[in-house]
């Protein structure tokens, strides 16, 4: 169960900013300087007030950020972005309840933004306040239902409950909306091998297997299943047709 919490636990790492305002990067130096020219004749350009903000905080200079994002509010309180950018600067500052408040607001204004309640359930996470994320997460995927990080998220709270059947719940979900996702059927084979459901971790694997045929370590998670299942012919004859389809591909490779 470790791997699987150490690769679920890395949602809770990455940069708020990036989930929430999907493209922002930080600008190169001669856009940053045309970025601050154009803002010099169009002081109110609230667009690029935005990205130049969001580029400093990813910078390092998150005071520059901070007083961006508060002439923004300062003039246009309701501005969405500008508002969970700054929820997310705080969140990279590790400052949770200054986060929450931003997001709070923003929730006051429209509680069905998914990108909204998925952050409050990412703050209440990284304070340890489980009801309280998965009620968050619960509403970003009733409100937007292919909300990926929320499910993942809500699977990896069950998982450190030990509570499976839930993680696997989120992962058959996701196995409706990504049918063709090969890390979906290895973290759903894995949570079956969990609850001794040995059967269907062997389907999950098996359906990895189709759509990459050529990924090892898939082949591998199958003969486990098998292997748990007391079926040790069959994990046998799975691990000798692997190894001569590995001869294969290196004899292909060295021809």
């Amino acid at each position: 169960m470790g791997s699987l919490l150490e690769m679920l636990g890395k949602g809770l790492e990455k940069p708020f900013m990036e989930l929430i305002l999907p493209g922002a990067r930080p600008l190169k130096a001669a856009e940053a300087q045309l970025l601050q020219e154009q803002l010099q004749r169009c002081p109110g350009h609230r667009a690029n007030q935005l990205r130049l903000g969001i580029h400093y905080a990813q910078s390092g200079a998150e005071e520059k950020a901070r007083r961006i994002f508060q002439e923004i509010l300062k003039q246009e309180p309701g501005h969405m972005e500008a508002r969970l950018a700054w929820a997310a600067l705080h969140m990279s500052l590790g400052e949770l309840g200054e986060a929450i408040e931003q997001l709070e607001k923003s929730y006051h204004r429209d509680p069905h933004d998914s990108r909204v309640t998925y952050g409050l359930g990412l703050c209440y996470e990284r304070l340890g306040q489980s009801p309280a994320a998965q009620r968050y997460y619960r509403e970003a995927t009733r409100g937007h239902p292919y909300l990926r990080k929320a499910r993942e998220r809500r699977a990896a709270m069950c998982l450190r409950a030990q509570d499976y059947a839930g993680a696997a719940k989120q992962y058959l979900r996701l196995q409706e909306e990504h049918p063709e996702d090969v890390p979906v059927y290895l973290f759903l084979g894995q949570l079956h091998l969990l609850q001794q459901e040995y059967e269907q971790a062997e389907k999950a694997f098996e359906r990895a297997i189709t759509i990459e045929p050529d990924n090892f370590d898939l082949h591998d998670d199958q003969v486990e299943a098998l292997l748990k299942e007391d079926r040790l012919d069959e994990a046998i004859e799975r691990m000798e047709a692997l190894t001569d389809h590995q001869g294969q591909f290196a004899d292909n490779y060295h021809s």
